[in-house]
């Protein structure tokens, strides 16, 4: 991954998440089943942290954040766990605004019940 020169500035912009997105699911995807607690909730914090910017393009892959998100929830560590927890919030306020087609809902409700 290249290096930056400052933090990414998403404002209201559709196209900067969806540039952002990839990188944030790519970084999710290398910690959340590490060794490293910290690695682990590092990856809980920035899905969580950027849940309101890229609402949208969260709500068109639940089906990958749902799960890292419940696993956090299950984890051996109480920071990781309280981390998760705090995430599933972002998630639950900034995502309920976008619309999500009725088999997506779905999904999403059939990975929470019986999680």
């Amino acid at each position: 991954m290249a290096v930056r020169a400052g933090p990414p500035r998403l404002g209201r912009d559709a196209r900067g998440a969806r540039q952002l997105v990839p990188e944030i699911l790519s970084f999710v995807s290398s910690q959340i089943a590490s060794p490293d607690r910290g690695a682990r909730r590092g990856a809980i914090i920035a899905l969580g942290t950027c849940a309101e910017g890229c609402a949208e393009s969260y709500t068109e892959n639940l089906e990958m954040l749902l799960p890292w998100l419940l696993r956090g929830m299950a984890d051996e560590d109480a920071g990781v766990r309280s981390w998760a927890c705090w995430a599933l919030t972002q998630f639950a306020e900034f995502l309920q605004a976008c619309p999500a087609p009725a088999a997506r809902s779905r999904r999403f409700l059939r990975h929470t019940m019986f999680w």
